[in-house]
């Protein structure tokens, strides 16, 4: 039985924990993926990929948390709920909050939970730079939806490497 107990304080309970707790944010505008630029981030539907991505998780023996926002503060108080309930490591697709997420980069260095970003399209030919890429682990872009697998694999290696 994995140690959640509120007696203990969130990096106890992610030391004692078997199973890792991971969350996923989604940043603007993936709820409107399948529909919004398809010849880039194709057709698949955010209820689509949820499913796919719960099954993986279920598949590989983690918890997977995901949570889509439109709104960077929204995300600010996720990412710091996650990080005071023992989660153990953040996936995000900052999506829209990529060229001025500024106080989501300040959050995501403040809540110390280890951070690995995933686009969809390959952000680098598309000349674009992410303020949140430097606070991260590793960056997977590129790869479609496939990437959010890569981008859990990498950061449930980097969460076993970490002990």
């Amino acid at each position: 039985m994995p140690a959640t107990s509120t007696n203990h304080p969130p990096q106890t309970q992610r030391k004692f924990r078997k199973i890792k707790k991971i969350i996923l944010i989604q940043g603007a505008n993936l709820t409107y993926l399948g529909k919004r630029e398809p010849e880039i981030y194709g057709r698949i539907t955010p209820d689509e990929l949820n499913k796919t991505l719960l099954g993986y998780a279920k598949m590989r023996g983690f918890e997977l948390e995901i949570f889509y926002t439109n709104l960077e503060g929204e995300a600010i108080n996720r990412i710091y709920h996650c990080a005071e309930q023992g989660f153990d490591g953040l996936v995000m697709n900052p999506a829209g909050f990529s060229y001025s997420g500024y106080a989501l980069k300040d959050c995501v260095k403040g809540a110390g939970l280890p951070y690995v970003e995933i686009h969809i399209s390959n952000v680098a030919k598309r000349n674009i730079h992410c303020v949140l890429s430097e606070v991260s682990v590793g960056v997977i872009t590129g790869f479609g939806t496939y990437g959010y697998q890569l981008a859990l694999d990498a950061i449930l290696q980097h969460l076993d490497g970490a002990r």
